[in-house]
């Protein structure tokens, strides 16, 4: 794919990100709040890490025009990726959130409990 062809693409999946959203959520930078675990956000500036060091325009705290909020959104070309960083959440609440996103995105949990950046691969 070329350069051209790439931003294409990746034009159309961030146009699938509320624009409210693009506007709050830089690329690359990672958001903290009071009241997340230092697990759940040591994870996920982790994985952000390794997706941005890996060719990946990141994301966090991502809210989709047609609902839902991701933790970390990756994309490259015409690959989305939904990280659903897993710590205190209930698979049920996990499977509940995966019917909100865009069908064109794959999304995938990253559970804290035995987290190993040097593991993580995608």
């Amino acid at each position: 794919m070329n350069k051209k062809n790439k931003i294409i693409e990746e034009f159309k999946l961030t146009g699938l990100i509320k624009q409210s959203s693009r506007y709050a959520t830089r690329e690359g930078c990672v958001k903290v709040w009071r009241g997340v675990t230092y697990e759940h956000f040591i994870t996920m500036a982790a994985v952000c890490w390794k997706l941005a060091n890996s060719g990946y325009k990141v994301y966090t705290e991502v809210e989709f025009t047609k609902g839902g909020r991701a933790d970390i959104v990756a994309i490259s070309g015409s690959c989305g990726f939904v990280f659903e960083v897993l710590h205190t959440e209930k698979e049920a609440r996990f499977s509940a959130k995966k019917d909100l996103y865009p069908e064109e995105f794959l999304i995938i949990p990253v559970k804290t409990k035995g987290f190993d950046i040097t593991q993580f691969d995608i």
